[in-house]
């Protein structure tokens, strides 16, 4: 039985797949037509949404090729300065909208928590016994 050879995905060809993945709604054509397996794309869109962009992901260091050429790929201790302003942007606009949901949340509450008294609502479920 014949080994399948691992292939080896860029960081620029994982977040392009990434973006595009966003703007579909037909994520099986997406995979068929990248020749990549669906469950690899999503394993790619969690590391993304946990780590970011510069995040380790295994897969993503650039090869040896791509290292020994000049002006080639940059390794993973020298970020680009856009990918870093782009990072911090993504995370400024993540804190953000936690913030707000957060103050929606401390408003509302209380007036749950009235409105459940007032009508002599507990919140629990009624028993089915």
């Amino acid at each position: 039985m014949a080994r399948r050879q691992r292939r080896r995905f860029t960081r620029d060809f994982k977040v392009t797949a990434l973006r595009r993945m966003a703007e579909t709604n037909n994520i099986v054509a997406l995979c068929a037509e990248l020749g990549i397996e669906r469950k690899l794309l999503y394993v790619w869109r969690d590391a993304f949404a946990l780590k970011g962009v510069l995040g380790p992901w295994r897969a993503c260091r650039p090869s040896k090729e791509e290292q020994a050429e000049p002006g080639g790929a940059l390794s993973w201790a020298e970020p680009r300065p856009d990918d870093l302003a782009r990072e911090i942007a993504i995370l400024q606009r993540k804190a953000g909208e936690q913030a707000m949901a957060l103050d929606f949340f401390r408003e509302a509450l209380p007036r749950v928590r009235e409105k459940r008294h007032q009508n002599g609502v507990s919140g629990e479920t009624d028993s089915t016994t």
